[in-house]
């Protein structure tokens, strides 16, 4: 084989490939046979090779994104300009406006600060209206930094949204929002809850395919 690999022994009964920032990952039962793992990779060689190329270009997507002042981020889907403040500032230009001077990455962590309060403001009191409408009440909403969700729920009728989900447009947040909203009725991903989620968002498709097409934009600009 071309390409190296770790192996994670585990508890677990079935092999599985994980392939992650361009590394590939086996996670195996405790006594699982080495040449039965590597089989089992050689019979996955076509989706890793795939899979790997994909991985290690969105690493390097990564690590070449530079924020400058002059460029654009989305928030609640549209672009909104990264600006040097100055004491004339009009706070309602629809500017982001970050102290001068600031390096690549100190301006990417500015901004990752005014989203997050922006998230924190505004999405927990959307979910409540949103669910208000429904009839389908959680008990809390959070705002949290999950990096590989969008949203959860738990038996604690808790809700959690990660703080990303405010660069989405709002239709899109809406569809986030009503799939966690909808677990209160159906835990799992049953043909029942995806009929919840169609009576109030039957383009619910088409919004959903928006934020995996944002996921990927916002993992090669690192703002997860």
């Amino acid at each position: 084989m071309d390409y190296n690999y770790t192996i994670i022994r585990s508890k677990r009964r079935t092999m599985a490939l994980q392939i992650k920032d361009g590394e590939l990952i086996v996670r195996a039962p405790q006594r699982m046979p080495l040449y039965e793992i590597e089989q089992f990779i050689a019979s996955k060689r076509g989706w890793i090779e795939k899979t790997l190329r994909a991985s290690r270009e969105t690493v390097a997507n990564r690590e070449s994104f530079k924020l400058a002042y002059g460029d654009e981020i989305s928030f609640r889907g549209y672009n909104i300009e990264i600006a040097a403040e100055t004491e004339d500032d009009d706070r309602d230009d629809h500017r982001l406006h970050i102290p001068p001077g600031l390096s690549s990455e100190q301006l990417r962590e500015a901004c990752i600060h005014i989203l997050k309060a922006a998230a924190q403001d505004y999405l927990p009191e959307l979910t409540m209206e949103i669910a208000k409408s429904q009839g389908l009440m959680p008990v809390t909403v959070k705002v949290t930094s999950a990096k590989t969700r969008w949203g959860s729920y738990d038996r604690r009728r808790t809700i959690c949204l990660s703080w990303c989900l405010i660069m989405a447009p709002d239709d899109v947040i809406d569809y986030v929002i009503m799939h966690e909203l909808a677990h209160l009725r159906e835990m799992n991903h049953s043909e029942d809850f995806w009929s919840i989620v169609a009576a109030t968002i039957p383009d619910y498709p088409v919004r959903k395919k928006r934020l995996d097409e944002l996921g990927l934009r916002l993992e090669r600009e690192r703002w997860e």
